[in-house]
Formats: C-alpha cells, sequence, structure tokens
C-alpha cells in the first residue's frame, strides 16, 4: 500500500530527530519525559494540519497506519520511565495523566495512572513549559498534582451533580441547581478573600524586632 505523499516516513523521521539531545547554547536538552511529550505533541501537530479531504481513503489509512506506528512506541517509552524513572518522573507523568482525566471526567472516573491519553498538542507544549523548570523539585510537583487532583475531583462532583438533577422532577431539579450556584458562588468569595489576605500578608514588610535594651546601673 502506497503511503501518503505528505506524509511518507515523517512521523518515524521526527521521533529519531527528538530522541537525540538538543545541545546549543540557545535550548538545553530537556528531561526524558518532556522530550517524549515533545515528540508527541510534533506528531499530533502533523495529524492535526493534515487536511484528510484532500487524500483518498487508502492514503488516510495509510497515514493513520504510520501514525499508530509512530506514537505506539512513545507509550511504551512512558511506561518504562514510570517503572523505572526518577520520582520527579512519576509525579510528572501522574500530573500529566490527571490533567487528561480532567478534560474527560466522565471516561476516567478512576483514579490509576493512565499512561495512554493525553492532551492536545498546544495544552502539550504549555505542560512542557510550565513543568520542566520543576523537574528537580519534587515539593512543587506534589503541590501542582494535589491542584489537578482537586480539579479533576470538582469535574467529577459537577457530573454527579448533574446525573442526580436529571433524575429529579423539572422544578426541583431547577431550585436544587440555583442553590447550588448560591454556594458556589459564596465558596468563591471565601475563597478570592483567603488569597488576597495571603497576598497582603506576603507583600508586608517583615517586623524587625529589636533587643531589648540594656539593664540600667544603679
Amino acid at each position: 500500500m502506497s503511503k501518503p505523499k505528505e506524509f511518507s516516513n515523517q512521523p518515524q523521521q521526527i521521533v529519531q530527530q527528538e530522541s537525540k539531545p538538543q545541545t546549543g547554547p540557545e535550548r538545553q536538552p530537556l528531561p526524558r519525559v518532556f522530550g517524549i511529550l515533545e515528540r508527541k505533541a510534533q506528531l499530533h501537530e502533523i495529524a492535526i494540519a493534515r487536511g484528510r479531504r484532500g487524500f483518498s481513503r487508502e492514503e488516510n489509512r495509510a497515514f493513520d497506519e504510520d501514525y499508530r506506528a509512530a506514537v505506539e512506541p512513545l507509550k511504551d517509552e512512558k511506561a518504562r520511565l514510570y517503572t523505572d524513572g526518577t520520582n520527579s518522573d512519576r509525579l510528572i507523568l501522574t500530573i500529566y495523566s490527571t490533567l487528561a482525566k480532567s478534560g474527560h471526567p466522565k471516561w476516567f472516573p478512576d483514579d490509576s495512572v493512565s499512561l495512554v491519553i493525553g492532551l492536545h498538542a498546544k495544552k502539550d507544549r504549555a505542560f512542557i513549559a510550565k513543568f520542566a523548570p520543576l523537574y528537580d523539585n519534587e515539593d512543587a510537583l506534589r503541590e501542582e498534582l494535589r491542584k489537578a487532583q482537586e480539579t479533576l475531583e470538582r469535574k467529577r462532583a459537577a457530573l454527579r451533580k448533574r446525573h442526580e438533577y436529571s433524575l429529579l422532577p423539572p422544578e426541583e431539579a431547577a431550585q436544587r441547581r440555583r442553590e447550588n450556584q448560591r454556594v458556589n458562588a459564596r465558596n468563591f468569595q471565601q475563597r478570592l478573600k483567603d488569597r488576597q489576605a495571603r497576598e497582603r500578608k506576603e507583600q508586608q514588610p517583615p517586623t524587625q524586632v529589636f533587643p531589648p535594651p540594656p539593664p540600667t546601673q544603679e
């Protein structure tokens, strides 16, 4: 089967190219986990940019086969890295999985780490830019994981509420929604006040403590 001329062996070439350390004055090599995500983002961008309507069914099928052949090794690399990598590698992959689940909470009701699902290519690059500087800071990564888990749980809770409302009579469901909106508004205002209070406290200059005066001699 002939391969689409636009695609050819491009995914395999990208995988081979990105697997080499990128050195130079402008860019330092990324930790391996981010290199995997970078290569995945590049492949996804190729698939998005390709105009499928301009190709025959056979060409599109060949394209999909080549795409899967290029993506599957990245999944295997992530699995090996999660098992044999550093604590930072596992934290980063867990954060990535949690954020990806937040985009589709209905599809992923459990808390296991999925090394198959992913983010959109643009979000992949934003993820790399945000978390690459934190690679050696496990405390910061654990805090980011906590935030991601809270976000995922809020979205799951919202899904559960919507399901509960769907089982209620329309009038009661509408009343429950209004009450929930009022509670959410109060909670938001309280969180906003708490954050502003923390920011004001952080901006205050430290209190200078003077030593006590020496005892007077009589």
